[in-house]
């Protein structure tokens, strides 16, 4: 069963190894959310009291006067949560706390590559959270100055944009601004794209019916690519017909290439005369 202390944040020991940098905007909206709903979702410490997750938020705290700490000792067999008996869900400082948490999340996130780098070449599995190229890519900004790493974002998603409108890995939503632009501009240009191609679909013009295309289809499946596998035979009258593998043309009724093949079937010909 979980057991409860309290304590000072001052006694926490931060994690100098944190692999998030931060940024100025998230440090902005994080203190002015603590000003405004206070501390909402919890922080983890190891077993020393070294702080695993939420360093910013303790430091942050820190700095606008919550220095009081509950800790919570559990071995993350039980989900600790945190009742807060001033707030309604239904109240507008509720949701708007709730904003605040997913928020700021996004907005202080920077990866350090270098730290990165460091867990990797200590044994720090990463695999279930980036993959291989995306590592790279991470690594490959070491040195590299951040006015220069944006630029480099911001051509790899406008190079993506360009040569597949919308990148490989987004959902498309016909709902959206630049979905519905190219719509009208379709609708500017007299396409009608609700009504079908009509018709003339063929590549020759012609319809065929579903039975007429089956059947093409089944004579073009037993097709072989480039023609027949058999060598052609040239006839005296210029035709030039499907041959037996010799150059000369098939009997009637054909000869199969196994049978003309076939070491025993050649020797019953010979012994034949």
């Amino acid at each position: 069963m979980a057991t409860t202390r309290t304590g000072k944040l001052s006694e926490l020991t931060p994690d100098h190894s944190n692999a998030n940098r931060g940024t100025e905007r998230g440090r902005y909206a994080l203190e002015a959310s603590l000003r405004k709903y206070g501390a909402g979702r919890s922080i983890l410490i190891d077993k020393h009291g070294r702080i695993i997750a939420g360093n910013k938020t303790a430091e942050t705290a820190a700095d606008v006067g919550i220095d009081d700490v509950i800790v919570v000792q559990t071995d993350g067999r039980q989900v600790v949560a945190v009742q807060r008996t001033d707030l309604d869900l239904d109240s507008n400082e509720a949701r708007e706390l709730a904003y605040a948490d997913n928020r700021v999340g996004q907005l202080d996130l920077d990866f350090d590559p270098a730290q990165i780098l460091a867990d990797l070449n200590a044994g720090v599995n990463l695999d279930q959270f980036w993959r291989k190229d995306e590592l790279d890519a991470l690594i490959a900004t070491i040195g590299v100055p951040d006015e220069a790493v944006s630029t480099m974002q911001e051509q790899a998603r406008a190079t993506l944009a360009e040569r597949f409108l919308i990148p490989p890995f987004s959902v498309l939503d016909a709902r959206q601004g630049y979905w519905q632009a190219r719509k009208s501009a379709w609708i500017a240009l007299g396409i009608q794209s609700e009504l079908g191609r009509g018709e003339d679909i063929v590549p020759n013009g012609s319809v065929r019916s579903p039975e007429q295309d089956g059947a093409w289809m089944r004579r073009t499946r037993s097709n072989s690519p480039g023609g027949s596998p058999r060598d052609a035979a040239s006839l005296k009258n210029g035709r030039t017909v499907r041959g037996d593998g010799t150059g000369k043309p098939l009997a009637r009724g054909g000869v199969s290439m196994a049978m003309h093949n076939d070491p025993m079937q050649r020797k019953a010909k010979y012994d034949a005369g």
